[in-house]
């Protein structure tokens, strides 16, 4: 049918797409990935396929360096990072997401979205953000602190750094 054609080719994309996305996502989950391309590696592939949907503008900035972690840590902080990230998409109604990562010396991870924010005690006392309480266990489990400085239409920023 030469005259489904035009229709069908932008969907024939879009699944490509949407394809290619669940393969990296998939990779993504496989801890031994992890350790085998590093956690930069790691953090830009999860960013990149952020930016491909389009709804958001991302910025990444870090240092170049491989931060020094034992690889039960770069898991932790890999898949803390994938909570913070998701917990953007999900709520936060953002259309900018700002991530830094120092990894030379004391490891540092920023991540600041423009959404609309939220009460931190009302979230955890009404028994949703299952993620958001479990990510301070984590941070504690990898020797890091975390910390989350939000407010409703404030935005969030979500620190996390090597105790």
């Amino acid at each position: 049918m030469p005259d489904a054609a035009g229709i069908l080719n932008p969907l024939q994309e879009s699944l490509g797409n949407i394809t290619q996305q669940v393969k990296v996502l998939g990779r993504s989950l496989n801890s031994d990935v992890v350790e085998q391309n590093g956690l930069l590696y790691m953090m830009d592939l999860e960013l990149e396929r952020i930016r491909q949907t389009k709804s958001f503008t991302v910025k990444w900035t870090n240092d170049n360096t491989e931060p020094v972690l034992n690889k039960d840590q770069r898991l932790m902080v890999f898949r803390i990072f994938q909570e913070v990230l998701n917990n953007a998409l999900k709520h936060s109604q953002a259309t900018n997401i700002d991530v830094s990562l120092q990894g030379q010396g004391k490891f540092l991870l920023c991540l600041k979205d423009n959404g609309v924010g939220f009460d931190t005690e009302e979230m955890l006392q009404s028994g949703k953000g299952a993620g958001l309480r479990n990510i301070p266990k984590r941070a504690a489990l990898a020797g890091m602190e975390c910390r989350t400085d939000t407010a409703k239409g404030q935005g969030t920023i979500f620190t996390l750094q090597q105790i």
